[in-house]
């Protein structure tokens, strides 16, 4: 089992998914207070992001995709086909990349009468967990590319922390944008 080992690039996506989620949960309040009932959509939206955030941030506190990657590469040399991983964790990934594909075109479908924001968020948390599905999902080609340093933090770091910092900002633009109406 895979130890957890906080390294700044950890702590700061985990401080980012927290802040995200504060931001989220409160705008879901803001929008409950300000919108009304016209904004139930979006107050759904901002709810959903606000769970998934907190519980990305849980997982990124316990190591979940290590735990996951770990688990399932034990039952894979105790079932023999370790060997073999590659074709399955194409076909995995290749799963993932399908599911995103639709679990997008619904949720931009969906969301397509609440505000801009709520839509942009929903989509790049999508995006987020189809990247850290990917990753765990660990085909070496992927690792050499995500684990790669850039000024001592891993291109996977700077993947995660960008996507969270974008559905922080929206979170944050849009509760001004509600403030200054």
């Amino acid at each position: 089992m895979p130890e957890i080992h906080w390294t700044p690039g950890i702590a700061l996506t985990f401080l980012l998914y927290v802040c995200a989620a504060v931001a989220s949960w409160r705008l879901v309040e803001i929008i409950r207070r300000s919108v009304g009932p016209a904004g139930s959509r979006e107050r759904s939206i901002w709810l959903i992001e606000a769970v998934t955030l907190f519980a990305l941030a849980v997982s990124t506190a316990i190591n979940g995709p290590a735990l996951a990657t770990e688990t399932l590469r034990a039952m894979a040399m105790d079932d023999g086909w370790y060997v073999l991983r590659g074709g399955a964790q194409g076909r995995v990934i290749a799963l993932a990349l399908g599911a995103f594909t639709i679990a997008a075109a619904v949720g931009v479908y969906w969301s397509r009468s609440a505000a801009p924001a709520a839509s942009l968020a929903l989509l790049v948390t999508m995006l987020l967990i189809t990247f850290i599905v990917v990753r765990a999902i660990s085909l070496h080609a992927i690792d050499r590319i995500v684990f790669m340093r850039v000024a001592g933090v891993t291109i996977s770091t700077i993947v995660e922390a960008a996507g969270i910092a974008v559905i922080l900002i929206l979170a944050l633009w849009r509760t001004a944008k509600i403030r200054h109406r």
